[in-house]
């Protein structure tokens, strides 16, 4: 349980850091954090309900649900690594990882699939402006 929470206070950490510093970073990265600060949580969750729970019944209801909801989480953390190696192994991917590894201030953030969708569903493309929601040549 000790180790999850320092894990959690890690990746508090990166965000924190991706907040104040915003450097740009490899594909689907932010992402992979998210869901693992969320398995992370959960971990501490099932720790902390085994050791407070008293009755045998009800820690083992919470035990089930949790083990299938950490391992949604886990399937999505897999779905998110295999978007990523999808992307890297793409000529796009290969440059785009070789400039962030060479000259990263000259590299604007990457606008993944999960960015989309989510720019799609949520927002007004013609109202947000910045350098994570600039249109594409052929979108103009």
């Amino acid at each position: 349980m000790s180790m999850c929470v320092v894990c959690i206070g890690f990746v508090l950490l990166f965000f924190g850091y991706t907040y104040m510093k915003d450097p740009p970073q490899g594909a689907y990265i932010e992402k992979i954090m998210f869901l693992f600060l969320l398995f992370s949580t959960l971990e501490v969750l099932h720790a902390w309900t085994q050791i407070k729970t008293i009755e045998w019944s009800a820690a083992d209801s919470i035990w089930s649900i949790g083990q299938y909801v950490s391992t949604a989480i886990l399937v999505l953390i897999t779905a998110a690594f295999a978007l990523r190696l999808r992307f890297i192994t793409s000529v796009k991917g290969e440059f785009y990882e070789q400039e962030l590894a060479f000259s990263p201030r000259a590299v604007t953030r990457w606008r993944d699939a999960i960015d989309n969708i989510v720019i799609e569903k949520f927002f007004n493309r013609k109202l947000v402006l910045g350098r994570l929601f600039a249109a594409s040549p052929t979108q103009k």
